[in-house]
């Protein structure tokens, strides 16, 4: 029965908006701001996403990983963010909520051969600034008023194969999705709003990008029964340099405000001075990311996580982007379990997390790279459960909390301090079960 309630989840989920509702000034530059390519489990622990694989849990970070697969799982994810954004003297805080990721996964061969799709987002911008101007003569006071919405998805269909100690896979991924970037002129002073202006940019982007990625297992410390007590597994996954279709569409246009009541006003579009369209392509950097970590099946696992994207390469429809520099960040973590599943307490069951990242953002203004540092925490609450065919399955809650900090307040900077928390689930279950008997 679980089986048709996930499906059902799936379908009901995928049409809601991922978008958030953060004002975040950055998000006006490049594709604005780059969502993390992992899931909850993987992102409480430092995100160690290029080393990771599980025989019941997704890592689309590395598609190496879907050829550990021995059983179906459904993974999705529910995010909470507080923003808070400082420069000078002045700070304003503001919160969202949003779905974080769908994804599915199964075995095509158990342990063997595997395969997962799902939709994951890729950035979003979000802003609202306002600029108040000195006073024009013969026009009296003025105002620029800048926004920015839309976000960038990508749905994609991944494979990975296991052989003995070595484990390669593929993601193709279907990035698409909208920006829009409003800058508005308002003459206050102005009684019939004649000379307001504004400026409507809409980026429109669709096309294919593919990732790749492979692991290596090493068996450490033989036991008399000829199993190993540890694995040492090594994780590399990223793609090359792409160039992908978009286009882009310029309005000009002036308006007035009709007065609605007293405090509100709605803006009339009336003289369009420009309308245009132009395609071509987007280049998007060439990016990877490795990882070592190790592994006592059961009991922990800790390691490292290296990311890089060259995004000075960036550029759209053949203009480069001032702001992009080179995308750096280093990341430590792990997980503890006090005893395996079948100890009869339970919180000595539980999966606990923790991890540190550093690094460098792939933005920069006044010369001026912004940096990034962060504390993961978190937890996995297991549950287990027998299926018709009386065959224990475990899946898991995951809590993840990420407290981080972007940017500085140095050089008219500003510098934003944000916290995550994110509930995921990764259910579990049998599924193409042929049966003995009818």
């Amino acid at each position: 029965m679980i089986k048709y309630i996930l499906l059902i989840c799936f379908i009901q989920l995928a049409f809601l908006n991922l978008n958030a509702q953060t004002n975040s000034p950055y998000t006006r530059f490049g594709v604005g701001e780059l969502m993390p390519n992992s899931f909850a489990n993987v992102s409480s622990a430092g995100g160690l996403s290029a080393s990771f694989n599980s025989p019941y849990q997704l890592n689309f970070s590395n598609p190496a990983s879907y050829g550990f697969l021995n059983k179906t799982t459904f993974n999705f994810a529910i995010t909470a963010t507080s923003l808070h954004i400082a420069k000078g003297d002045s700070a304003e805080t503001f919160g969202n909520g949003q779905l974080s990721y769908l994804a599915y996964g199964l075995p095509l061969v158990k342990n063997k051969l595997g395969l997962s799709f799902g939709l994951m987002p890729y950035s979003q911008v979000n802003y609202n600034l306002l600029q108040l101007n000195d006073s024009t003569v013969g026009l009296g006071p003025n105002y620029n008023s800048y926004q920015g919405s839309g976000a960038l998805y990508r749905f994609y269909l991944g494979t990975g194969v296991h052989i003995k100690n070595f484990a390669a896979g593929i993601n193709a991924q279907y990035l698409f999705g909208n920006i829009s970037y409003t800058d508005l002129q308002v003459f206050t002073g102005d009684s019939i709003n004649a000379f307001n202006t504004r400026r409507l940019e809409t980026k429109s982007i669709g096309d294919l990008i593919i990732d790749v990625g492979m692991q290596v297992n090493i068996p450490i410390s033989k036991q008399t029964d000829n199993t190993f007590k540890y694995n040492l597994t090594f994780g590399i996954t990223g793609g090359n340099k792409s160039n992908v279709n978009v286009s882009d569409r310029l309005l000009y246009d002036r308006f007035v405000y009709r007065s609605v009541t007293v405090n509100y006003t709605v803006p009339i579009y009336k003289d369009t001075i420009m309308l245009d369209t132009l395609s071509g392509v987007m280049t998007l950097p060439m990016h990877f990311d490795a990882g070592i970590r190790l592994v006592q099946e059961g009991r922990f696992f800790a390691g490292v996580n290296y990311s890089y994207s060259k995004w000075s390469e960036y550029n759209w429809l053949g203009e480069t982007e001032p702001s992009a520099v080179d995308y750096h960040k280093l990341s430590f973590g792990g997980e503890y379990i006090p005893k395996n599943e079948d100890d009869d307490n339970y919180f000595r069951m539980i999966r606990y997390r923790a991890g540190f990242y550093t690094g460098q953002y792939y933005q920069q203004f006044n010369g001026v790279s912004l940096k990034e540092t962060g504390l993961t925490l978190g937890a996995g609450f297991p549950f287990l459960y027998r299926t018709s065919y009386n065959t224990k399955v475990l899946s898991e809650i995951s809590l993840s909390l990420d407290f981080g900090v972007r940017g500085t307040t140095d050089n008219n900077l500003i510098k934003e301090s944000y916290f995550k928390g994110t509930v995921g689930f990764s259910l579990t279950d049998l599924w193409f079960v042929k049966r003995k008997f009818d």
